[in-house]
């Protein structure tokens, strides 16, 4: 593992970082984080080919072999041909991530084989982190997110890529490896956070993940938190969101950072009504009891 982390890091990411800061001097300021929270990710290229269901299938093969001669060859491949770090995390690395639970959940392989082979997918997704460049924002300190998958759920390779698009617009944070209801409610009772993302792959944790969100409102350190849901099932059934007791989800993740900004702004303008609805009682207030000290107007 620590021999193909060393290759990836030494062959395949300074040329990830070339072709990312050559595209960052070509490209034009980027807009105010407000307005658009999330630039466009950049196509496909064309020379790469589709990265269909027969890439996956490779792939997935290649790491259950741990093939790693084949490995790297495949994501110098990518990088070579233009594609971003962004790109081969969604095109590349999460497809094959979920084909090998798949392959698991059919009896294909064993657990070790997507044990380590899910080892190997994120030890490439760290080495392609420097390039997912922080764009600079003044309400970083200000957005916290907290990533966890639902209580009976194993597999956390999404989230940990999601975390890095999340990181990458500037938001703070927190991967806690907490399992259980109990574990999860007391992270976020315990500290601050805007947004909870839950991560669940099947119906059979639906039920465990509803007592959990209730649980999380129940007891949040911040009781306006926006809570969040993905996984395939949500997907296949958009109706599960709300019978959990989630107030959105996303296709994958630059749709998540968009979703999850596009809610916490909805909510922290709703907390603003609500704060501004005493403030425009109490300035009636003086007005009235002035009236009264007045006492009846003899206008007509």
């Amino acid at each position: 593992m620590s021999a193909i982390a060393n290759v990836v890091e030494s062959e395949i990411v300074p040329r990830l970082l070339a072709a990312h800061e050559a595209r960052q001097r070509e490209a034009n300021a980027p807009p105010p984080l407000l307005e658009a929270p999330l630039a466009p990710r950049s196509a496909v290229p064309a020379d790469t080919g589709v990265l269909g269901e027969d890439f996956v299938a490779a792939f997935a093969d290649e790491l259950i072999g741990a093939a790693r001669g084949a490995i790297e060859a495949r994501i110098d491949r990518l990088a070579s041909g233009g594609m971003s770090a962004e790109d081969i995390c969604l095109h590349a690395l999460a497809p094959t991530a979920r084909h090998l639970g798949d392959l698991w959940e059919r009896d294909l392989c064993s657990f070790i084989d997507v044990t380590a082979g899910t080892a190997t997918l994120h030890g490439i997704m760290n080495a392609l982190r420097p390039a997912f460049a922080n764009r600079p924002s003044a309400m970083s300190r200000t957005r916290t997110a907290m990533l966890v998958t639902a209580p009976g759920e194993q597999h956390r390779f999404g989230l940990s890529m999601l975390a890095e698009f999340f990181r990458k617009e500037g938001w703070q944070v927190a991967l806690p490896l907490a399992t259980t209801i109990a574990q999860i409610t007391a992270q976020v009772a315990a500290r601050p956070v805007d947004v909870l993302g839950f991560s669940a792959g099947s119906e059979r944790v639906l039920g465990a993940l509803a007592a959990c969100i209730a649980a999380v409102r129940a007891s949040a350190y911040n009781p306006d938190v926006v809570v969040m849901v993905g996984g395939p099932i949500f997907l296949a059934r958009p109706e599960f969101v709300a019978a959990v007791g989630a107030d959105g989800t996303a296709g994958d993740a630059p749709e998540a950072v968009r979703r999850a900004f596009a809610l916490l702004k909805a909510r922290r303008a709703a907390l603003t009504r609500r704060l501004a609805r005493p403030t425009a009682r109490s300035t009636s207030s003086p007005a009235k009891a002035a009236a009264c000290d007045r006492g009846p107007s003899h206008a007509p």
